[in-house]
Order: C-alpha cells, then sequence, then structure tokens
C-alpha cells in the first residue's frame, strides 16, 4: 500500500497549504494557525477535518478566551490528557506545568522515554502514562508487551494510555483502516491495565459499539476508564455510566480541539455525572494549551450552571480521584 498512501499523502499536503494559507490574514492569526497545525497532526486524514478546526480555534481566539498563548490561568487547571512531550520544547512545558497539571499519553515506544523524562523532572505537575496510539497500532513496536509491563511496574502510579479504536484512521502509508492490528492491541493493553490494576485513557472514533461490547463483556476492566474527547450521543453516555458492574468506574473528558465542533457537547456534557466529568487539551503545542484548556472551561461552566472557579476546582477533583483509582 506504499504507493496509493504516499499519493494520499501528497494530495493531502496540497490541500492543507491551501487551507491553512489564508489563516494569515485574520486579526491574531498567528495563535489560530499555530493552534491549527498542532491539531492537523491530529486529525490530518481529514480536510473537512482541518477546517472545522481551524474555525473552532479561530472562534476561540475571536471570543476573547486568551489575549496570548501564554496567558496565566485564573484558576488551577488539570490537563487530563495531552501530547505536549512530542513538541520537545522543554521550556515552554516547564512553564506550562506551573499552573496547569499535566496527564502526559504516550502513543508509541519511540515517545515513552520523553514521558520518562518529563515526568521525572516535575513528579508533582506531569504524570506519565504509557501505551500504543490505534493510529500506529498496525507498526512494528519490538517487544512492546514486555516493555510497557516492565514501564508500568518501574512507574508504579503511571496510567495506560492511549489505546482505543478508531475506524476513520487510514495509515498514510496503507489503502484501508488497519482494524483488525488495533483490535489485538487495544485488547491486549486493556488487559494489561486490568490487571495491574491502573487507570486507562481511550481513544474511540467512529468505534463506540465496537468498545461498549469489549468493555462490557470484560470479566474484568481497569480500576478508572477514561473516555477522553468523548463524542458519543447522550444514548452511549448513558450506556456507559450504567454499565452493569463497571458503570461507575467510567469519566468523560472534552477538548476544544475535538468536541467544539459538535453544537451537540454541551447538552452532552450535561448529562455526565459532576464527579465524572474532566477537562482536556489534546494538544502537542504547549503554548496552545492554556487558551483550548480556558475555552472549554467556559463551555463546561456554561453547560453544568457553575462559576469558573467551580469547574476549575471540580475537574481538578475529579482527575485527581481518577488517577488515584
Amino acid at each position: 500500500c506504499m504507493y496509493v498512501g504516499a499519493a494520499r499523502w501528497w494530495l493531502f499536503a496540497g490541500l492543507f497549504l491551501r487551507i491553512n494559507s489564508f489563516c494569515f490574514t485574520p486579526p491574531h492569526a498567528g495563535l489560530a494557525v499555530r493552534s491549527l497545525r498542532s491539531c492537523s497532526l491530529r486529525q490530518a486524514q481529514h480536510v473537512k477535518g482541518l477546517e472545522r478546526c481551524k474555525r473552532i480555534l479561530m472562534a476561540t481566539h475571536s471570543e476573547g478566551v486568551a489575549e496570548t498563548p501564554d496567558a496565566a490561568m485564573p484558576y488551577p487547571l488539570w490537563d487530563a490528557h495531552c501530547h505536549v512531550h512530542l513538541s520537545g520544547q522543554t521550556e515552554a512545558i516547564s512553564k506550562l506545568q506551573e499552573d496547569v497539571n499535566l496527564s502526559l499519553m504516550g502513543t508509541r515506544t519511540a515517545d515513552w522515554k520523553d514521558i520518562i523524562s518529563l515526568s521525572s523532572s516535575y513528579p508533582d505537575r506531569i504524570l506519565p502514562s504509557f501505551g500504543l496510539h490505534p493510529w500506529w497500532a498496525h507498526e512494528n513496536q519490538g517487544n512492546w508487551e514486555d516493555e510497557l509491563a516492565a514501564l508500568l511496574a518501574s512507574h508504579p502510579h503511571a496510567c495506560v494510555g492511549e489505546i482505543g479504536l478508531d475506524k476513520q484512521w487510514v495509515p498514510p502509508e496503507c489503502v484501508e483502516v488497519q482494524y483488525e492490528a488495533q483490535m489485538e492491541v487495544f485488547k491486549k493493553q486493556l488487559d494489561l491495565a486490568t490487571r495491574l490494576k491502573r487507570p486507562v485513557s481511550l481513544h474511540c472514533v467512529a468505534a463506540y459499539g465496537d468498545m461498549f461490547d469489549a468493555l462490557r463483556l470484560a470479566s474484568d476492566l481497569p480500576p478508572a476508564i477514561y473516555m477522553h474527547s468523548f463524542g458519543g450521543k447522550a444514548g452511549m453516555l448513558n450506556s456507559f455510566v450504567k454499565m452493569k458492574n463497571y458503570g461507575d468506574r467510567f469519566y468523560f473528558g472534552f477538548s476544544a480541539a475535538i468536541n467544539l465542533r459538535s453544537p451537540k457537547t454541551s447538552d452532552v456534557i450535561k448529562l455526565v455525572p459532576d464527579k465524572r466529568l474532566l477537562i482536556e487539551s489534546d494538544l502537542e503545542d504547549p503554548s496552545e494549551v492554556r487558551p483550548c484548556l480556558a475555552r472549554m472551561l467556559h463551555v463546561i461552566a456554561e453547560s453544568k450552571g457553575w462559576t469558573l472557579e467551580q469547574a476549575a476546582a471540580q475537574t481538578s477533583s475529579n482527575a485527581r480521584a481518577f488517577l488515584r483509582s
């Protein structure tokens, strides 16, 4: 599938440049462009996804959430799911963790060492998670199972993540979704998290039925299960919360970059149990974390009828509870 994948990649690159080119003209376009670049890495397979991401992040700034990317947060927050370690911007991450706790999510074996380094440098503010993301489940990751088990044994407070299922992601070098590989890797990691009693952070795109069945039919599950950037409908949320034996283990997170594409997000947030709601950025660029968290904090506060201070305190308390599970 290499040649077909390469052709698709070059086609995407040309379309991306066309979409990105007009982002330089609006006021404060630098913030929007940098946000778009971070977001595009997460949604590179769909040009429409890029357009939605751009509109959301442009609106985020135009509504005055933050004057600059480095604006101080009004309240301490906990970013329950991010990938800032992939940026390599150690100084910016150091500054960010001064007022934002960070839960770093692994994506493949190659980035686990960076998570170890950062979480060791700031053990009270940066929490590690190790896992194989479904986008790379088809790759040869060597003896990843033993390596993951050893890392979790040597980091007793680490979570397992980011793992999961994605029926929309077609790797650039392939012609179709590598779903069988995703399912195999997902189940192995879920079993490991269950066996070691570690919280787990789940990625799920267009696969909620399969995800629900895999969890519902399991003989046991991890002590806490985080549905990150939850994109399911109200009915699916209710099904997770009421799942026999396991419903009280579920947490649900929301990010501006992913969830604010849908006009139904606020309605879904209203239905999340107060003590199971988390906030996240799901970003790689540390300069974008604060404004995106601030935007999401406003939406959560409005949806729940809370003040910003209450929203910040509740989501931070929930993150600590999730990690202690």
